[in-house]
């Protein structure tokens, strides 16, 4: 199932309007955050592999922490029900844009890599 669909699924009627279940949101978050760690990792190995073969290369990640729920969501008079469905969706968007830079990333030092062979 795509984030987009996980992200649907959460959604809940609230007397306030659509809230997102805070459980199932943070699990959402953490399977992202997840993610992005994974990309991390494999941005610092193929930062490394460059360093040995002394390869230039600069990084074009930021150093966000992007497993912290936004101040927002903490702030929401819904916090103790759920999610606003806009403050989850605006860190999900955070978050995909940060996966795409770390894919970005990663596809240009593996490029690197290829082209110093």
């Amino acid at each position: 199932m795509g984030i987009k669909e996980d992200i649907d699924a959460l959604l809940v009627e609230t007397k306030a309007g659509n809230a997102y279940e805070k459980e199932p949101a943070l699990e959402l978050f953490s399977k992202m955050a997840d993610q992005i760690e994974a990309f991390e990792d494999e941005a610092k190995a193929l930062d490394k592999m460059l360093d040995d073969k002394k390869i230039p290369h600069a990084s074009t990640r930021s150093t966000n922490n992007y497993r912290n729920v936004p101040k927002g969501v903490l702030k929401s008079p819904l916090f103790g029900k759920g999610f606003k469905k806009q403050e989850v969706l605006d860190y999900v968007k955070e978050m995909m844009a940060r996966m795409a830079e770390l894919q970005d990333d990663i596809q240009h030092k593996e490029n690197l890599l290829k082209n110093a062979k």
